[in-house]
Formats: structure tokens, C-alpha cells, sequence
């Protein structure tokens, strides 16, 4: 993602972000019997002509999700995270 650690876990979907649990990098938490963590590591820094933008490596890692779930939870973790451009 480009973005810092910090933004990363300010755009966190809500119902991620309500029981979420941060230490240092790692976040987890869970919903209903499924657990997720996400671990956010910085990356190198993306340089496009004179913008330079932070990039954060996230892995994502899910348990007791059916594939349908784990698309849908990929998708609203890429939906709050989309920045608008004009």
C-alpha cells in the first residue's frame, strides 16, 4: 500500500478497527469465529518523477474463512484504503 503504518490502521474498515488488537507491527483481531492479522512492515520508498510516497508491505493472513469470505475481506480492506484524486 502506499501509505504509512499509520494510515494503514487510520483507514481500517470499522469493523475491523472496533476490536482490533495492535502490537508493534501486527494487527489482529476477529469476527464471529474467524480470526485475521495483518502484518505491516515498511517497504521502499516509491518514487514517481518529484512525488515520493511511503509504502507499507502488508501481509494478510485469515483463518476460518471460506474463499468467498476471504475475497469479500480482501475487498473492504482495498475499498477503505482507495484515495481520491482530482
Amino acid at each position: 500500500m502506499t501509505a504509512t503504518q499509520a494510515e494503514v490502521l487510520r483507514v481500517l474498515p470499522p469493523e475491523l478497527a472496533a476490536g482490533a488488537i495492535i502490537e508493534g507491527s501486527c494487527v489482529r483481531g476477529s469476527v464471529e469465529h474467524r480470526r485475521w492479522e495483518l502484518e505491516l512492515s515498511q517497504g521502499p520508498r516509491l518514487q514517481i518523477g518529484l512525488l515520493d510516497l511511503a509504502v507499507t508491505e502488508v501481509v494478510i493472513r485469515l483463518w476460518d474463512y471460506s474463499d468467498e469470505e476471504r475475497s469479500r475481506f480482501i475487498e473492504r480492506l482495498e475499498q477503505c484504503s482507495r484515495r481520491g484524486g482530482g
